[in-house]
């Protein structure tokens, strides 16, 4: 597989597929460190797209160019980058690949990049998404954004962010290229993280986007079609279940048809049965739909056993 030389020596690029598409969806992680969700997670957020949206590229950006993941990500741009400039925040949970999101300037030959967390299954068309104007666009949220750091009175006042804010949610973020092709996200990135320390961001990628998104002015609100969590979903009486006239099952709420929809928190839904979770609720069936009949299969057989497993672990802890 021949290489390009793109933007610096540690990041390689290469195009497993062409388009003539202005826009493109992109994820990102490393999948040396998280296999499962890459293969579990990623894989299935790509397969919702290629399904709900077939005339939209796709590109990840990883840290392995093995055959495995050649295999698993055929038909994406590929583009491999060294993460070794980068270092772990408090979140060990999260891992190095929550900083990928940030190499965004390796798309710019793109106009536009759609951002994808790999736990987001796409159920509907993402084209009158792309025509929102604006530098960076996604999902915000009047909350406390102290909670995104160590020490929140130092970085807020330095910064001059106030502490209840609009918050980004990073699971959908639309990058505008001609705005961020330059590199300068990761140059503010890393300059963030020299300037405060890599330890005082309690959820690396979020704490440095909102900071970021405050420097630039950015008020810009994406529609929560488009970034629909799980538990609003099951947890609203409105909620039904629809079918495109390709097949794909998608949930409805008050009339409105919701896009998107993302499992935000540590329960992903390729660990819902090894958990013992429902797979009739949780909106597991939106996920379910992209796996092959043997998977499948298999989530249904062994969530039972696990759910009494569960359930006999939270007796005895009592």
């Amino acid at each position: 597989m021949a290489y390009h030389q793109v933007m610096s020596t540690k990041e390689n690029f290469h195009a497993e597929s062409s388009s003539d598409s202005p826009y493109c969806i992109f994820l990102a992680g490393s999948v040396k460190h998280n296999w499962d969700y890459a293969a579990k997670g990623m894989r299935i957020t790509i397969e919702s797209c290629r399904i709900s949206n077939p005339d939209i590229p796709i590109a990840v950006i990883i840290d392995d160019d093995s055959s495995a993941i050649r295999e698993l990500f055929a038909g994406c741009e590929i583009i491999v980058i060294d993460p070794s400039e980068l270092q772990l925040g408090l979140r060990q949970d999260l891992g190095i690949g929550v900083y990928f999101i940030f190499y965004v300037h390796l798309l710019s030959h793109y106009k536009k990049a759609l951002y994808l967390d790999g736990d987001i299954v796409v159920l509907g068309d993402l084209k009158p998404l792309f025509e929102i104007e604006g530098k960076l666009i996604a999902r915000r949220f009047a909350r406390d954004l102290s909670v995104e750091y160590v020490d929140h009175k130092l970085i807020m006042q330095k910064e001059q962010v106030p502490q209840v804010t609009d918050c980004i949610n990073t699971g959908v973020v639309l990058f505008d290229m001609e705005y961020w092709g330059s590199g300068q996200l990761k140059q503010e990135f890393l300059s963030l993280a020299e300037e405060h320390g890599w330890y005082a961001f309690k959820n690396p990628d979020q704490g440095f986007f909102n900071i970021i998104s405050w420097r630039h002015h950015i008020k810009n609100n994406l529609p929560d079609i488009y970034n629909k969590f799980a538990a609003e979903i099951y947890k609203n009486p409105t909620h039904e279940t629809k079918v495109t006239e390709s097949g794909i099952l998608f949930p409805q709420l008050s009339n409105s048809d919701i896009k998107i929809v993302h499992f935000i928190g540590p329960l992903k839904p390729w660990n819902f049965a090894k958990e013992g979770y429902s797979l009739d609720k949780n909106c597991y069936c939106y996920y379910e739909q992209f796996l092959s009949w043997q998977n499948r299969f298999n989530e249904r057989l062994i969530v039972y056993p696990n759910f009494i497993k569960r359930k006999i672990k939270s007796i005895v802890d009592k």
